[in-house]
Parts: C-alpha cells; structure tokens; sequence
C-alpha cells in the first residue's frame, strides 16, 4: 500500500507548522535561560559566603546577605549575619584588653618571657632583658 501527495501539498503543510514551532522554540529558550540564571544565582550563594569570610579577616563587618534558603547554606548565611556584629563589637575590647595586659607585663619587676620550641625569644619585657643582659 503506497500513498502519494504531491511536493507543492507536503511542503505547504511544513511551511504552515513552521511559525508556531518557532514561537515555541524561542519561548522554551527564554524559559531555560531565566531557569538557568535563577539555578545558577542559588547555586553561587555558597561563594558569595566564601567572600563574606574573607571579608570579615581584614575586619570589614558591614556585609550582611538576605537569607531566603532554609537549608544548611540558608543556616550559613543567618550565623553570617549574627556573626559579624558581634565580631565587630568584641574586636576593640579585645584590642584594649591585650593593650593593658602589654602594659601590665612590661611594667612587671620581675623577667617575663616566651620562647619557640627552637630556644628563640619572641617576647621579652624590659626586667627579662635587663637579667639576661639585652639591652
């Protein structure tokens, strides 16, 4: 059993189902790209925490992230955003505690010292240098 159509008829039909399979491909395409750029923004949430770490080393506090995931990356994010206010409270009290704790040291009578395991001093207030003999 054989069935014949004339070119003119089987290229009339491809040629009217040509435009909307266009539409349909260009829509599917906008549709993946926004899935993609919606995918990937998720996905690079971990990175931008990553720079959120190094930020807070040099003591740059201000950076907060709006949380919107509730899993693990999400909990990440909120100990972030608590972290860095309080990090930024606790640093001059700590800088004004060692600088009284220095004080107290050096002005000590007696020798204070600390050494590496290797036999180096790293640390000597003015009584240790004046026992040992450093000037």
């Amino acid at each position: 059993m054989a069935i014949a159509v004339s070119a003119s008829d089987f290229i009339a039909e491809i040629n009217t189902n040509t435009r909307p399979r266009i539409l349909v491909c260009v829509a599917a395409l906008l549709l993946s790209t926004i899935a993609g750029l919606l995918t990937a923004r998720w996905v690079t949430l971990p990175l931008r925490l990553n720079e959120a770490g190094k930020d807070i080393a040099p003591r740059k506090f201000d950076r907060a992230f709006a949380v919107s995931r509730l899993d693990r990356v999400g909990e990440l994010a909120q100990s972030f955003n608590e972290m860095a206010p309080q990090l930024k409270k606790f640093f001059p009290a700590l800088a004004e505690s060692e600088a009284k704790f220095a004080q107290l040291v050096e002005n000590l009578p007696v020798g204070v010292s600390a050494m590496i395991p290797g036999g180096a001093f790293i640390f000597m207030n003015a009584a240790g240098e004046q026992i040992v003999g450093r000037g």
